[in-house]
């Protein structure tokens, strides 16, 4: 009969489970930075156990997400809002295009292009969001 005894550490628990944002893997830049990231973090944690490795890369590697995250939102959200005031100028040009003497419908039907395509991005950026 073979027997084992196992000898467990307390593990300490934190205040929740973090659940990663994959969208932020669409970045080629980000994945090489994080690449990078691993690997110096691996030398600088020579000498600890696998299990010290392990959690302090996952902390290392959540908080690199965490900042990541941040940074995509906020460069999302200046997009957005430079977005929204060019499509503002689009339609003021159109309005006043529309109400003069000589409405140039060629030039109208340019700028709803632009609008439209303004309306896209935005849309892109909505749903960059909500994944």
């Amino acid at each position: 009969m073979i027997s084992c005894e196992l000898s467990l550490q307390a593990l300490q628990t934190g205040p929740g489970v973090w659940r990663m944002n994959t969208t932020i893997l669409k970045s080629k830049e980000f994945k090489e930075t994080i690449a990078k990231k691993i690997a110096a973090d691996l030398q600088d944690l020579a000498g600890y156990s696998p299990k010290e490795k392990w959690d302090q890369l996952k902390f290392q590697l959540q908080e690199a997400f965490q900042q990541e995250s941040l940074k995509q939102a906020k460069d999302r959200k200046t997009v957005a809002q430079k977005l929204q005031r060019e499509r503002q100028t689009i339609l003021q040009r159109i309005k006043w295009l529309q109400g003069s003497p000589n409405p140039r419908p060629e030039r109208i039907q340019e700028l709803e292009e632009q609008w439209q395509q303004i309306e896209r991005r935005l849309d892109g950026l909505l749903e960059a969001t909500m994944t």
